[in-house]
């Protein structure tokens, strides 16, 4: 990154507050972000009935808030500042 002049932020991405402060940041720091890489994913093999029970349901929120909701809110604030 130093060739570049880039820099990277790690965040939670499951955090909202989190991703508006850091694109804010961003904006503020080093103008309007050209490059989004949105890289979270995580995910539980397990079957929705196996023989421990249910699949949690918690576990399955948690899968969904960073995969689905964040990546798209990080996606959602990103285009938010170059349009």
């Amino acid at each position: 990154m130093e060739r570049t002049g880039g820099r990277a932020f790690a965040i939670d991405i499951a955090d909202a507050v989190t991703g508006e402060t850091t694109v804010a940041t961003i904006a503020s720091e080093l103008g309007a972000p050209r490059i989004l890489v949105n890289c979270a994913g995580v995910g539980t093999p397990m079957k929705i009935l196996g023989k421990d029970g249910p699949f949690s349901l918690a576990a399955f929120e948690k899968v969904v808030r960073i995969n689905l909701i964040g990546s798209f809110n990080m996606m959602r604030l990103f285009f938010l500042q170059v349009c």
